[in-house]
């Protein structure tokens, strides 16, 4: 079963050409949503980094990643992005990034990006969860 690493909500991801390292840049704690357009989450990015260790080395190993959004009870709101992977042993192949955009929520308050994932045939596994606070824009702020 692959490891989780790490997991993070940011504006953007930047990966240099020359050594293949990414940038996280910008982490999001607190989204703002203009009152006229309802309660939703603004634009940024869920990134997830993964890393396989042991087993088979010269096998190849399928698991799906999944981020569910959550209230701040821990209910689920609904699946947000998921995707799957396959990744040999000990590389640092699996990076998951999905785009939260315009996902409604039921009100301002605290919520959850819970990261799960799961091998081929077996159960979900929760590894992390990403908190991040949801506020109405204050209509006189610039």
């Amino acid at each position: 079963m692959p490891k989780h690493i790490t997991s993070v909500a940011c504006l953007r991801v930047i990966k240099d050409e020359l050594t293949g390292l990414m940038s996280l840049q910008d982490l999001v704690k607190v989204g703002f949503y203009n009152k006229k357009e309802g309660p939703h989450f603004p634009g940024f990015l869920l990134f997830s980094k993964w890393y396989r260790d042991g087993g088979d080395a010269n096998s190849d190993e399928l698991f799906t990643v999944k981020i569910t959004l959550l209230d701040s009870a821990e209910k689920a709101i609904g699946v947000v992005g998921e995707q799957e992977f396959t990744i040999k042993e000990g590389t640092y192949g699996g990076d998951f990034g999905t785009r939260v955009e315009g996902v409604e929520a039921p009100g301002p308050g605290r919520y959850f990006f819970e990261v799960s994932c799961k091998s081929e045939g077996g159960r979900w596994k929760k590894v992390t969860q990403i908190p991040v606070v949801l506020r109405e824009k204050d209509s006189d702020a610039e």
